[in-house]
């Protein structure tokens, strides 16, 4: 073999062996960065689990106030003329009487491929307080329907939609947005490192905890 081929074909060898580990460093420090997002809000809750696939963002399971919760974080990069976001649903799960599932949509732009809203065909009157820009659906006709506590949420800048159904109420706030330089650029998504705050979530949870509590009081 002629010695300048081989000296290539060493060459390029221990570079791509020293990218592999440059990148798998990278992926391991993401994962690490972003596993981090409930590292604050995990002593909130009790029987908690933390899963994380690769480096995506962890999903948190765990029980409060004598109910099942979810925090799962959403990453929304497919809205067109708009930077990637970071939201996070977080569930409440209880028993209520519900005659059909409801979404309060705020700011619908189409692409909400998180949301059940744009399925739902029976239009609702927007709850008071609630920006006009919003689209109320029910899966089935239902008349009005009382959100309680939870509807102070509808006014935040940062809340994306509320869904109440016989399984329990669902609220999706924005967490942060990507940075704009390496997206506009390269159509990189770098959402950061966030870490949620305990005292945030732990006032999210009792808004929904209320909501929850006032319709299984009613419903007895």
């Amino acid at each position: 073999m002629d010695a300048r081929l081989l000296l290539f074909l060493v060459v390029a060898a221990v570079v791509a062996a020293a990218g592999a580990v440059l990148h798998a460093r990278k992926r391991a420090r993401v994962r690490d960065e972003r596993g981090r997002l409930f590292a604050a809000v995990q002593p909130l809750f009790t029987d908690v689990s933390v899963t994380q696939d690769d480096v995506s963002f962890p999903v948190l399971t765990g029980s409060r106030a004598g109910h099942r919760w979810r925090l799962e974080p959403i990453v929304d990069s497919l809205t067109f003329r708009k930077l990637p976001v970071l939201w996070l649903a977080v569930t409440c799960y209880a028993e209520l009487e519900v005659r059909a599932p409801v979404s309060v949509l705020l700011r619908p732009t189409g692409n909400e491929f998180y949301s059940p809203n744009a399925r739902y065909q029976h239009r609702l009157p927007l709850p008071d307080g609630c920006p006009e820009h919003a689209r109320a659906a029910a899966a089935e006709p239902v008349g009005d329907v009382e959100l309680g506590a939870v509807t102070e949420l509808l006014d935040a800048d940062r809340t994306k939609e509320v869904v109440l159904s016989a399984r329990g109420l669902r609220v999706v706030r924005q967490v942060t947005e990507a940075e704009s330089g390496p997206y506009r650029v390269g159509r990189r998504v770098d959402l950061g490192a966030p870490v949620l705050p305990a005292a945030e979530i732990a006032e999210l949870c009792d808004v929904l905890l209320a909501t929850v509590t006032d319709r299984q009081a009613v419903a007895r």
